[in-house]
């Protein structure tokens, strides 16, 4: 029979063999294959992953850095609205020589200015006293002048106190707060910024300030604008960590109403941590992605290309005072891009493993063939008996050790629950069919719990293992015990009436009351008793269970009767 022939038997009469060296081969082809190809698309997906974070993570930045320089283009502009009003002429002569002009044509100026730019709640000019001498309020787009007789003092106010002490030529920024109308913020409120020069008549003399207040809405509203409208999560706080725009109205100006836990650091404290450490940054948490940057209104409002010096009211440029931008994009948002290209990056790896699958089932196929053609029948039948015997050889092993593990209890290497029952049916039906007796002992160690929880599970393992020796050491060749429970043991004693059986339980009790076991304490030693409940094949059991129930029901008599007892039933 030449080779070819051998190849065709085996085909015919080994089909399982030959599927499974073609398995093998495909195995061997495939798997290493495919692991490449799935490492291959998660990398690339990871890649692209961290690529649309990235983008996310720029793309953050450049919206927060677009809203910083909106915010500082917005005070250089007020910055130099103020420069122009408080050295035009007309207001310059007016302060040299306001006693004998009259106010109107200084207002009527600003009045135009007001309407002209529409961004400023107010236009005023304070004396050295902090007495308002020209106040014009924009009144919804049609600007007045205050009257006289409704002019305030605002000595008192810390903007005054502040610009008033500046030097010529330099410029105040207050901090963005609500305005105060005669002691009382006003309603609805009016968020602003102020913006204060000092002025000087023609003589050097100091005249008072003159001040304008930014509609801080409006401020706000460019600065969401500049962050771009889809940021919902746009934030700006202050230096003490309050929202002056927040996530709800409700937690912005807490300054202003004395609510401290309206504040960044009571409801975000890592948010909060993070921002005061850097001038800006990013940086990753449960809630999401956080951009943040810092912006100084004092040193920012400065870099208008004039020669305009702005101070924090003490003639010096400042830091001290800040706001920070902050955006939040959620998890879900910027995770979202990627649920894309993780579906095509799917399907691409399933159409390609399915080519490999198939490509790699048919190569397999055909080196197989291929094998079986050159190889010799008798080399292969060997190869295959040597292979099978020393396949049965670990199968009989394994099953072997798997019988082991599956019928021993663990700690003490007694039969378990499983094995003693299964040895103990047995040995009911071998009695029941030659009417041959046995007897059941059950024992349980008393107070077992107090060993636990006194001593430890560890000392109560040690407890466990000696009792098991006591027993394995007065039993007979022919019994069969077992760890049915946590402290629980049974022993079948075949063809032995319940009188014999007393007599074991006798001396197993003995062993075990004298069982001394050595504690942390040298000089004391743990002791323990158990209660012995024994029971007989009677001619109405049916089961083993129902000699093992009046074993248990003895047991607890026993128990019952102040412990370390036999009793049987």
């Amino acid at each position: 029979m030449d080779l070819n022939q051998n190849s065709i038997e085996i085909n015919k009469d080994s089909s399982g063999n030959y599927f499974r060296f073609v398995l093998n081969k495909f195995l061997l082809l495939f798997l290493p294959t495919a692991i490449i190809t799935i490492a291959s698309a998660l990398y690339i997906y990871q890649s692209e992953v961290n690529a649309d974070l990235l983008r996310t993570r720029y793309a953050e930045a450049a919206s927060v850095q677009v809203g910083i320089e909106g915010l500082e283009q917005i005070l250089q502009s007020s910055v130099e609205d103020l420069a122009y009003l408080s050295s035009q002429n007309e207001f310059i002569q007016f302060i040299s020589e306001h006693k004998n002009l009259n106010t109107k044509v200084a207002e009527s100026h600003w009045l135009t200015f007001s309407k002209t730019h529409q961004r400023y709640h107010q236009i005023r000019w304070l004396d050295v006293e902090g007495i308002e001498r020209i106040r014009i309020n924009y009144n919804l787009g049609n600007p007045t002048a205050v009257s006289k007789e409704q002019l305030q003092n605002k000595s008192h106010r810390y903007y005054f106190k502040k610009a008033i002490k500046s030097n010529q030529g330099e410029f105040y920024v207050s901090p963005f707060d609500l305005n105060i109308e005669r002691e009382k913020i006003e309603q609805p409120v009016n968020p602003v910024i102020r913006i204060a020069t000092p002025v000087f008549d023609r003589q050097g003399n100091r005249q008072g300030i003159v001040i304008i207040n930014y509609f801080g809405n409006s401020l706000l509203t460019k600065f969401i604008h500049y962050m771009g409208n889809d940021h919902v999560n746009t934030w700006l706080i202050n230096k003490e960590g309050y929202w002056l725009k927040g996530p709800s109205p409700e937690l912005e100006w807490g300054f202003m109403y004395q609510r401290p836990e309206a504040n960044v650091a009571h409801h975000y404290p890592l948010l909060w941590q993070h921002i005061n450490a850097k001038e800006k940054g990013q940086f990753e948490d449960d809630y999401g992605l956080w951009t943040f940057s810092t912006i100084y209104p004092e040193f920012d409002a400065q870099k208008n290309g004039t020669n305009t010096i702005v101070t924090n009211g003490r003639g010096q440029q400042s830091k001290a005072y800040f706001w920070k931008a902050i955006t939040l994009s959620p998890k879900e948002n910027y995770l979202l891009s990627t649920k894309n290209t993780s579906i095509n990056i799917l399907i691409i790896l399933s159409i390609l493993l399915v080519f490999l699958l198939i490509g790699c089932w048919l190569l397999s196929q055909a080196w197989v063939k291929q094998k079986i053609a050159e190889d010799d029948v008798r080399d292969i039948n060997e190869g295959l008996e040597n292979t099978v015997a020393q396949r049965t050889n670990e199968l009989k092993q394994a099953i072997s050790q798997a019988e082991l593990l599956a019928n021993t209890d663990a700690l003490t290497g007694m039969n378990n629950r499983r094995s003693f029952f299964s040895l103990g049916n047995t040995i009911h039906e071998q009695s029941q069919r030659y009417h041959h007796a046995y007897t059941i002992i059950m024992l349980d160690l008393d107070h077992f719990k107090t060993v636990n929880d006194s001593y430890g599970h560890q000392m109560g393992d040690i407890a466990l293992k000696a009792t098991s020796t006591a027993i394995e050491h007065e039993m007979r060749s022919s019994d069969v015990a077992g760890r049915i429970g946590g402290e629980e043991f049974a022993i079948i004693l075949p063809e032995t009436s319940i009188q014999n059986g007393l007599d074991l339980a006798e001396r197993i009790r003995c062993a075990i009351a004298n069982i001394c076991i050595p504690l942390e304490d040298k000089r004391k030693m743990l002791k323990f008793t158990t209660s012995l409940g024994l029971s007989e094949l009677k001619k109405e059991d049916n089961s083993l269970d129902d000699v093992l129930y009046r074993a248990d029901e003895a047991l607890y008599q026993a128990k019952n009767k102040g412990r370390n007892k036999i009793f049987k039933l």
